[in-house]
């Protein structure tokens, strides 16, 4: 099963939170701010590194909006039965071999956004992305 969602944005409040955290040197900090503006004339989209006495710290901004188109691998099932002359060597009626996964790509605008965990697309620390899965399985009818 394929999912996916086509024209929307989202604001990704995970992303703002590792790119500003209020008190610079807390917390982890994602790996864009190593781009991050530090001295004049450098060329950057992202700010400088701030601390909680700065009245914008923390501020929600545009800059965080994200395309929300994604797509989606969120389920396999397949099966396999042995052939009849190799079950019956075994000494039984029927052999199924499978194997399932669940939640196995997500393909967004930035890595580790699932727009797809909320309604509205938004993001925040507290929104968990589903765990992949895989299940292996036998069926032996004697």
């Amino acid at each position: 099963m394929f999912v996916y969602g086509l024209g929307a944005h989202a604001y990704d409040g995970a992303y703002a939170n590792l790119m500003d955290n209020g008190t610079a040197g807390s917390y982890n900090w994602h790996t864009d701010m190593r781009d991050r503006w530090m001295e004049p004339g450098d060329v950057t989209n992202i700010p400088r590194l701030s601390s909680q006495y700065d009245t914008n710290v923390g501020s929600s901004s545009t800059r965080y909006i994200t395309k929300a188109d994604y797509f989606g691998f969120n389920n396999f099932v397949v099966g396999y039965s042995l052939p009849q002359k190799w079950v019956e060597k075994m000494g039984v009626q029927n052999f199924n071999l499978n194997v399932s996964g669940d939640n196995l790509m997500m393909l967004s605008a930035r890595d580790g956004f699932n727009p797809s965990t909320s309604e509205s697309g938004a993001t925040s620390t507290y929104t968990y992305s589903p765990l992949s899965t895989f299940t292996f399985g036998a069926k032996v009818k004697f």
